[in-house]
């Protein structure tokens, strides 16, 4: 820049604009800057970098003098070219009805459906109904939809336009705005308002001469509307949280192998919802297979107006001995919100084989003279017999402790106690706030199946009764569950602006709460 100086922005708008039925839509930012001193003023070599390619935009001057410059502003425009339209108006009688002249436009805020339940979709749309050429929109407040996970639904670049009748008048009704919601909470939640602005072309009629038109620039906002939002009704054994139409499909490549090699298990559960979160389905333990934590992977897309998501998990398995085996996948619940009931995705058994490890090496072996037990060396042979005894000592007092532990009926409460600990730490060192509070809520799982024996699977509602049964401290099991709740909060609303000062208290709570339980 040459004689200017910044004393404001960058500032940020974003423009939608209507025109002949056709969306475009705009990103705008302007700095505020002030001459130093007269003469020119110039910004030279200005660039922006959109996509990984640069545009330049050239150069920019303009002269600073020191008196202002002359510019005026008539009241009524296209008055100038028609003084006869100004004598007769100043006779215009004040009853005379002029609304004519006033843009006839309003936005209207709705929901659908009106009363959904915890984790089921919710379209939030802005709905702009004018009878004036409108050339510009441009959002300026949006609600937060604290409570809830947001989606954006993108619209069309030629926006389809419905004719409604309100007040017996027809209007043109666009879409100007829409997002899908799903509620992480029960209850009541108030949706703000959302605020516009628009710039309205309004049609001057004259007395002599064809009309005029000018352009208006209005300021709109919707009514803020309120959200009841029902809880689920009692969740069977196993679910996680699955909400909307579910199908599960199950893989196994390949379905045939030899012993040392390992196969995948890939478990998808795909359907309409918000699946993000979700975790594994425990697969069944099954003698002489060896199944490993599987990768995880999600996906979502928009379908119209509705999300369409998917989640899989791979498991590796690996077999032990030859034989066939049939894997009883385990069936994932969810609720259904149209048929109001829980439901089981579920698919057949699938089948693997595993054929004995080839024997080239042991063709090999069979040459060789047998060696006798009495024949092989042992590595105590080695050493002098004190110091085989003296290494014997630490293996059987670890054996007489484990033998302790397990009489005494329940795992050490300080070995749960420092797995916890080492949770919550590394959940600390994480970056991202939705996977910091699934480590959380995985550690207490843990520590609650080890020193309480609540089952894992255990929905965090029933926490509370469960640990009060045991004669926990009733106070510190309320607010465990209530923790479970914010930790379920922080998983699923990622556009949260407070998710580092939120996930910091999150880890002070639990070290509270470790204390007292």
């Amino acid at each position: 820049m040459d004689n200017f100086e910044v004393v404001g922005g960058p500032y940020q708008r974003e423009d939608i604009l209507l025109g002949n039925g056709r969306l475009t839509r705009s990103f705008r930012l302007s700095w505020k800057l002030r001459a130093i001193s007269t003469g020119r003023a110039r910004i030279q070599g200005l660039r922006i970098r959109v996509g990984g390619e640069v545009v330049s935009l050239g150069s920019r001057e303009v002269l600073v003098q020191e008196e202002p410059t002359e510019l005026s502003i008539s009241d009524e425009a296209g008055d100038e070219g028609d003084p006869l339209d100004r004598f007769f108006r100043r006779w215009e009688p004040a009853w005379r009805d002029r609304t004519w002249r006033r843009p006839n436009v309003f936005i209207r805020a709705e929901v659908s459906p009106r009363k959904p339940v915890v984790g089921q979709q919710v379209l939030y749309t802005v709905h702009l109904y004018t009878l004036s050429d409108v050339s510009a929109v441009s959002p300026t407040a949006v609600p937060d939809f604290k409570g809830f996970w947001v989606r954006d639904i993108p619209q069309p670049t030629k926006l389809p336009t419905d004719i409604v009748e309100i007040d017996g008048r027809r209007y043109g009704r666009v879409v100007v705005l829409q997002k899908a919601l799903f509620p992480i909470r029960s209850g009541r939640h108030q949706l703000q308002a959302t605020e516009m602005d628009l710039l309205v072309r309004t049609i001057d009629r004259r007395f002599f001469g064809p009309p005029t038109s000018s352009a208006e620039h209005l300021s709109l906002r919707t009514e803020a509307m309120p959200l009841d939002v029902q809880p689920l009704p009692p969740s069977p054994e196993g679910f996680t949280g699955a909400v909307g139409r579910m199908s599960l499909s199950a893989t196994v490549e390949p379905p045939e192998l030899r012993l040392g090699e390992a196969a995948t298990v890939t478990l998808t559960l795909s359907g309409e919802g918000n699946l993000q979160g979700l975790p594994e389905p425990p697969m069944p333990r099954i003698e002489g297979l060896k199944v490993l934590p599987p990768q995880q992977a999600e996906e979502d897309e928009i379908s119209g107006t509705r999300i369409q998501g998917s989640r899989t998990w791979s498991y590796p398995v690996v077999p032990e001995k030859a034989g066939t085996y049939q894997l009883a996948v385990p069936g994932i619940p969810y609720f259904d919100p149209e048929a109001k009931k829980y439901e089981l995705a579920k698919v057949e058994p699938i089948r693997l084989t595993a054929l004995p490890a080839p024997s080239a090496r042991m063709d090999e072996r069979m040459d060789e003279p047998p060696v006798s037990a009495e024949e092989a060396p042992r590595w105590t042979d080695r050493l002098p017999g004190r110091w085989a005894w003296l290494l014997a000592i630490p293996g059987v007092l670890a054996v007489a402790l484990l033998v302790a532990r397990r009489r005494n009926g329940k795992p050490a409460v300080c070995d749960a106690r420092r797995r916890l600990e080492h949770g919550i730490e590394e959940a600390g060192q994480e970056s991202r706030p939705r996977q910091a509070a699934a480590r959380i809520e995985e550690a207490w799982r843990d520590f609650l199946a080890e020193r309480w024996e609540i089952p894992p699977s255990t929905p965090s509602t029933r926490w509370a009764d469960l640990l009060i049964s045991q004669n926990a401290d009733p106070d510190a099991a309320r607010e465990l569950v209530r923790l479970a709740d914010d930790l379920h909060y922080l998983r699923y609303a990622p556009q949260l602006s407070t998710c580092d000062s939120m996930l910091s208290e999150a880890l002070d709570r639990c070290r509270r709460l470790l204390r007292k339980l």
